[in-house]
């Protein structure tokens, strides 16, 4: 056995081990300060094998080969994977006479330090995924099908010579066309001209892919050189699918590739584009679509009209009452139980997503457009129908705030980026509980920044007659600035103009700054039979056990209850909470990540008090978007509160440590998470609940629902 290590010190260190732990292998140090008369002495003994085990930096020497070593462990990395690689060939070379099978290297792929390597050694030369067959433990449906499609685009064509099919990342946009071929023909590609310098391809018969590779240069725009020129690489991938009879184009420059002409070619000229309102139907089952941007073509006129952020109103508006036809749309929302924008063009034919993927990953999700743009109604106004629609206020709107939640963009930014000022002084956003409040004299929605430290308190006054038709007025506290990253501190005010907070109100409708958009769900009442009824032997008007554990709160009989259900659990209470209680499981199909929020009761006897229910149903409200955050960010904001606590001598682990978590973590990006919120509040008692606190439950679960699929548990008093 040969144990590999990167210096001198750190061998010294490892020998000391081994010779601790198998001194019946009789280990033995070798390194270049020994002279060399020691160094073949010892070396002779592993010949010998009166040594079995030998610790030494790097290798023995580049062309060193000694068929007795059988086990490399390799303590400290080499800087890159392909060195590791050469490392290990070097090792298994074996004389003719050892029958042995093809050496093989097992590597974690959920560690994102592993993937990363791995994209990088195909970086480095077409070559490596020919050597490399990546397994991944469990036979992971997505890295097997990844491999089996990489495989098979090898069959025919000069492509992967050039670059590894491994590493493609098309954007998750195509192009969709109807065929009517029983075979398609993807060599006649050839036939057109691309009018490029050079290009490459790859064909799968097995699945029924192309990829084109082009290469073209043109002169410099800015100037008159004979040497410079602009190299442009243009891909193109195309998938015919036999059985849904369709024809699926990505490219990042259609023209260049005269895509109307080519699918001629490939699949005939019977072959058409899905463009014109069927396309529209990509939006179908998305919840709380609301309208990013919005195109428009003028009935009887030649005019095309953008719209964006609040204006889409005015733009759907236009188009149901038939003033206007729909050129473009793209809408966010959630579909599925996650987070989703769909984009299509009428006149294109085109669809689109902003994320990207491997190969295997876009012929997956443009499947899936497909099946939405050939199925379902092509009514431009059903397609319409159901969109949000913000709408301009002069005054604030009259039902309660019950819930706040940070602007879209800062949302998906790491908490501790972004730094929230409280005069000269900031924390980390992570550290910031966000709370509302409203004047009920005149319905002005209350914003309380608050940390451990700090509290600032701001009225949103919503009047037709102020500039901007709202204002942002600091009533309590120092003014609040927001820095991401190294950009400048922003005022309030102006960070509110470009990403503003949304308030959730009791009748599930949302507002920013001054636009209201109303959800038109038809809410039903929370089934009084799924409240879970809890014996409690706490105070119920003391809600948090603190660092200390406080063993006479809610929080702490919510901990006991569910300890054996977890094998993490974390006590994350306090500002900028995901939950009082974070709790996950690993399961050998998916991770659990389940958020209790506890609340205390605002009487020292369960009751039918509505005002129990306002709070802890905002923050239930507002937990959603750790779910489509995802775990590592779940990570990062546990890691950073726990460090914290750790500087005070405690922790926010009530089971298992950051490790196991990070383990989740890792684990989570080939593995589902499935997602769970229970409400915990004593203050309820079941048998004397109202109709209007248990539509409020149902406002909530509704809401959970059609954003995470998650259903809503509710524990109160029996």
């Amino acid at each position: 056995m040969m144990a590999r290590v990167r210096t001198k010190s750190r061998a010294e260190e490892v020998f000391k081990l081994y010779k601790r732990l198998a001194p019946k292998l009789n280990p033995i140090l070798v390194h270049s300060d020994l002279s060399k008369t020691e160094q073949n002495k010892r070396l002779g003994m592993l010949k010998a094998k009166t040594s079995k085990l030998v610790v030494c930096v790097d290798m023995l020497g580049e062309g060193y080969d000694l068929p007795n070593l059988k086990v490399a462990a390799i303590h400290d990395h080499h800087k890159s994977l392909a060195i590791t690689l050469q490392f290990i060939g070097r090792f298994t070379r074996v004389s003719n006479k050892d029958e042995l099978d093809v050496a093989k290297v097992v590597v974690n792929i959920a560690d994102p330090g592993v993937e990363g390597a791995l994209q990088k050694l195909y970086a480095i030369g077409a070559d490596w995924d020919v050597v490399l067959r990546r397994l991944s433990e469990n036979q992971i449906e997505r890295e097997v099908r990844l491999q089996d499609v990489v495989d098979s685009l090898k069959g025919d064509g000069d492509l992967h010579d050039q670059l590894s099919l491994w590493n493609l990342r098309p954007s998750h946009s195509a192009m969709l066309f109807k065929t009517d071929c029983d075979n398609w023909q993807p060599e006649k590609f050839k036939e057109i001209d691309f009018a490029c310098n050079e290009h490459w391809h790859s064909i799968s018969v097995e699945e029924n892919i192309l990829v084109l590779l082009a290469v073209k240069s043109s002169a410099v725009k800015w100037g008159h050189f004979k040497d410079i020129n602009d190299i442009n690489y243009k891909i193109l991938i195309a998938h015919w699918d036999s059985g849904r009879d369709a024809l699926f184009v990505y490219s990042n420059d259609y023209k260049s590739f005269k895509v109307e002409k080519l699918v001629e070619k490939l699949c005939g000229e019977s072959s058409f584009v899905m463009s014109g309102k069927q396309i529209f139907n990509v939006l179908n089952n998305i919840e709380y679509p609301l309208v990013t941007n919005l195109g428009s073509a003028q009935n009887g006129a030649i005019s095309f009209t953008q719209f964006f952020g609040p204006n889409v109103t005015d733009g759907l508006s236009a188009v149901e009452k038939s003033a206007s036809t729909l050129s473009n749309i793209a809408a966010l929302g959630y579909e599925n139980g996650d987070k989703v924008l769909w984009g299509c063009s009428e006149r294109k034919g085109k669809v689109w997503s902003p994320q990207a993927g491997t190969i295997a990953d876009w012929l997956d999700w443009v499947k899936d457009a497909w099946d939405k743009v050939a199925n379902g109604s092509t009514d431009e106004a059903n397609i319409t129908r159901d969109f949000l629609r913000p709408t301009k206020i002069a005054e604030p709107h009259n039902s309660k705030p019950i819930s706040i939640q940070w602007g879209e963009q800062l949302q998906q930014k790491f908490e501790d980026g972004v730094r929230v000022y409280f005069g000269a002084e900031f924390q980390y956003l992570y550290e910031i509980d966000l709370k509302v409040d409203w004047d009920e004299s005149n319905n002005n929605p209350k914003l309380i920044f608050q940390s451990e430290l700090y509290r600032s308190v701001y009225e949103l006054i919503i009047d037709g007659d102020l500039p901007k038709g709202y204002e942002y007025k600091l009533i309590e506290g120092d003014e609040i600035n927001i820095q991401i990253g190294n950009s400048e501190e922003m005022p309030l005010m102006e960070e509110m103009f470009k990403d503003p907070i949304f308030i959730y109100y009791a009748d599930g409708s949302f507002s920013y700054n001054c636009y209201w958009v109303e959800v038109k769900n038809n809410i039903g009442e929370f089934d009084r039979e799924h409240l879970t009824p809890v014996k409690w032997t706490v105070d119920i008007t003391n809600e948090s056990m603190g660092a200390s554990q406080k063993t006479d709160s809610v929080q702490y009989q919510t901990w006991k209850k569910i300890e054996n259900e977890f094998d993490i659990i974390i006590n994350d209470d306090d500002s900028g909470e995901a939950a009082d209680l974070v709790a996950l499981r690993s399961l050998p199909d998916k991770i659990i990540l389940s958020l209790y929020h506890c609340k205390y009761s605002h009487g020292a006897t369960p009751g039918r008090r509505l005002s129990d229910l306002y709070e802890v149903c905002g923050q239930a409200q507002r937990s959603v978007r750790w779910k489509h955050v995802g775990l590592p960010y779940v990570y990062k904001h546990i890691k950073k509160r726990e460090s914290a606590w750790r500087d005070k001598g405690n922790s926010r682990f009530l089971k298992g440590n950051i490790a196991a978590l990070e383990n989740l973590k890792n684990r989570s990006r080939t593995t589902p998470v499935e997602f769970q919120v229970t409400i915990v509040q004593p203050g309820v008692l079941k048998s004397s609940i109202t109709e209007e606190m248990l539509k409020l439950l149902g406002t909530t679960e509704l809401f959970i629902k059609k954003t995470t699929m998650a259903d809503l548990q509710v524990w109160c008093s029996g």
